[in-house]
């Protein structure tokens, strides 16, 4: 069935409703995903390594969707690349808390030395940010080490 094209460049300026639009259910619900994900990543947790994919990411959406046809083919279900990589991974991976333990430690130190180490020497007026920021770095390094520590096993 053939889309409305007018409709089609309206829906491309948030990544992945176009694509849903067009019948690319699961492409367009990766690219959302990836673009919500990374604003999420880069703005609430004050994560900022991940400000630069938001542009990448709704570049890649729009100029994609627009070079579709308008209507939807059944033969080229396109999903990314990204998510079946992550996905084949996850399921070979044997540790796999290990691997979620040390990322979440990871993500924590790279918390405390970016937004709470460098910026409060900066900006003294965002202590409260900075606050903020260190409970959740603190909160996932504590998640990592638990989950590395793994269930502990009490004699009968």
């Amino acid at each position: 069935m053939k889309k409305n094209s007018f409709l089609k460049f309206v829906f491309s300026f948030v990544p992945g409703a176009a694509h849903m639009y067009l019948g690319y259910m699961k492409l367009g619900s990766q690219l959302m995903l990836l673009f919500f994900t990374s604003i999420f990543l880069s703005t609430w947790i004050s994560f900022s390594i991940f400000t630069i994919f938001i542009p990448l990411i709704w570049f890649y959406s729009f100029f994609d969707v627009l070079n579709r046809p308008n209507f939807y083919n059944k033969e080229k279900e396109d999903t990314l690349e990204f998510f079946d990589w992550i996905i084949d991974n996850l399921i070979k991976l044997k540790n796999k808390n290990k691997v979620l333990g040390i990322g979440l430690i990871v993500v924590g130190l790279y918390m405390i030395v970016e937004k709470i180490y460098v910026e409060f020497e900066l900006y003294r007026y965002f202590q409260i940010e900075l606050i903020r920021t260190g409970v959740i770095a603190v909160f996932l390094i504590g998640f990592g080490i638990r989950i590395l520590r793994g269930k502990k096993e009490y004699d009968k």
